[in-house]
């Protein structure tokens, strides 16, 4: 007997093993698009941290004389908090003009597509030199202290 074609239990190992390959392919390509994502996300912080820098340098004095103190009590520095949206337009551009319309701010989060708008930075000043945190833990490092003159 010569039949031509394929049976039905060929046929059905062929999707498996090309369901296989489906599978490690998306497993692979959703893991590089996630770091690709934490890539792009510790860019904007770096960008918002330089961008802060700058602010930090145009604003210089009225940080030396905030009574908020960076660091512990053996070694502080003057500091100032504000957010990512005060940072725009003068220091960092919007990510998208068309979605952020009037509002000032609209830094993209490239991780969720949320807003980094009210993300707080510490920009503090240290040995007259200005620097920026712009890390989740920042703010616990930017306290009211009582300093000894």
């Amino acid at each position: 007997m010569n039949k031509k074609g394929f049976t039905l239990v060929e046929i059905l190992a062929t999707l498996v093993v090309l369901a296989i390959v489906a599978t490690i392919a998306f497993v692979s390509i959703n893991g590089i698009s996630n770091r690709t994502k934490e890539k792009l996300y510790e860019q904007k912080i770096e960008n918002l941290e330089n961008a802060a820098i700058l602010y930090g340098d145009d604003n210089k004095n009225e940080i030396k004389n905030t009574s908020l103190r960076y660091g512990d009590s053996g070694s502080s520095y003057p500091c100032a908090i504000i957010d990512a949206k005060d940072l725009v337009p003068n220091y960092l551009d919007k990510d998208n003009e068309n979605e952020c319309g009037g509002e000032s701010g609209c830094i993209e989060n490239p991780q969720d597509n949320t807003y980094l708008d009210e993300r707080k930075i510490v920009i503090y000043i240290k040995n007259n030199k200005v620097y920026a945190d712009a890390s989740e833990n920042a703010l616990l490092n930017c306290t009211a202290q009582s300093t000894i003159k």
